[in-house]
């Protein structure tokens, strides 16, 4: 295996000096692989990331393009649009997804406030964390 040599902060060195004193890892070498191997984790979940926004990003002009939208251009629309959001958010729409458009400089009042979403709701997230090294 090769040798690098690396330049460590006092933080960095007792930190890993801490968690190979603790057991947790045999040696120096082991602890900064494993370090490596979760800074390709995060690499490789942010591109997976990145790649799901484009999908969606694309979704959402195949959606635009072909109609499926409502046009919201008043603080009342948007606010009725919330909360039709708000009252179906339990259930699973039978439509398509709507996508919407909101001009700045036409709303009529003072915008709803956002509906108080809940962690239940969310989805989980589909990628693990190990989080046995922070530096």
């Amino acid at each position: 295996m090769p040798t690098r040599n690396a330049v460590l902060t006092d933080h960095q060195e007792a930190s890993v000096g801490s968690l190979v004193e603790s057991g947790r890892y045999q040696d120096v070498g082991e602890v900064l692989r494993e370090g490596l191997r979760l800074v390709e984790q995060r690499e490789a979940e942010d591109a997976a990331r990145l790649d799901a926004l484009r999908q969606a990003v694309d979704s959402g002009i195949r959606d635009i393009d072909e109609g499926r939208f409502d046009l919201l251009s008043t603080r009342s629309q948007i606010a009725a649009y919330i909360d039709e959001i708000d009252a179906s958010r339990a259930t699973v729409p039978a439509s398509p997804r709507k996508y919407v458009y909101c001009p700045r400089n036409s709303w009529d009042g003072p915008l709803a406030p956002l509906p108080d979403w809940d962690a239940v709701a969310q989805p989980a997230p589909e990628f693990e964390f190990d989080q046995r090294i922070s530096w």
